[in-house]
Order: structure tokens, then sequence, then C-alpha cells
């Protein structure tokens, strides 16, 4: 992925918004938007 793409992530874990959101600080990248859509959570990542 280059710089300023847009990673979509679905996943069913609970756990994984806490998660996903220090790996987005930690790695430089930008957590655009969350969803959850009955059991499955969505994310939408921005590469940094």
């Amino acid at each position: 992925m280059s710089s300023g793409d847009i990673l979509e992530v679905h996943a069913t874990d609970k756990g994984v918004k806490s998660d996903l959101t220090a790996w987005a600080k930690s790695g430089g990248h930008e957590l655009l938007q969350d969803t959850e859509e009955g059991d499955v959570l969505k994310f939408w990542i921005k590469k940094g």
C-alpha cells in the first residue's frame, strides 16, 4: 500500500477496536471511521 491509501478491515472480535486504534497511532496511520453492523466491526484506516 502507498501512503494515503485506505484499508478496510472487518472483524468480529470486540477487542479489535482498541488494538487497531493503538496500532494505527503507533504506525503513523489514521483511523478514519469505525462502524458496527450486526456482529461485524468495520474500520477504515488511512496509511501514513
